[in-house]
């Protein structure tokens, strides 16, 4: 089976953030994660491919088809800004190039710490360091998170 180059480079971000943070993300079994934005489904077939049972919502109809017809069962189409739709506890979070795109982008945040999750990982393209300020100051308000910025990762 070929991987999508857009798949490999969330693993890499998963890899890297796990190296970072002194964190497994690369074992997913038996473990439920949540892909915030999830587009076509690249990175939900990440999740997959790293054992994860994966969850995604994109607020993009068209996507979220084309996502279903990948296989995936468990993706709708939400708004990452009015909350998170599913019920589940998550282990991980995903958002890859998703908060660059919204009008509140805080909003967004703060419905996926809302979740409680073990983690949340997002990525920013580099040039749109406004985000990557706007995520250390939500953070800053939550006494049990820390910020593992992984500027190799913000390359695409």
């Amino acid at each position: 089976m070929k991987i999508p180059l857009r798949t490999l480079q969330y693993i890499e971000v998963l890899k890297l953030t796990s190296r970072l943070a002194k964190l497994d993300l690369l074992n997913g079994h038996g473990k439920k994660a949540l892909d915030v934005g999830c587009g076509s489904g690249y990175g939900l077939l990440a999740l997959t491919f790293l054992g994860y049972d994966a969850y995604g919502f994109d607020i993009n109809k068209e996507k979220v088809l084309k996502a279903k017809r990948m296989g995936f069962k468990n993706v709708v189409r939400y708004d990452a800004q009015v909350g998170i739709l599913f019920n589940n506890h998550f282990h991980l979070i995903t958002c890859f190039g998703v908060l660059e795109h919204l009008f509140h982008p805080e909003k967004a945040l703060m419905n996926m710490l809302l979740k409680s999750p073990n983690i949340v990982v997002i990525d920013v393209p580099n040039r749109h360091t406004e985000f990557l300020r706007l995520i250390y100051l939500t953070i800053l308000k939550h006494e049990r998170l820390r910020l593992v910025y992984c500027k190799e990762t913000a390359s695409y």
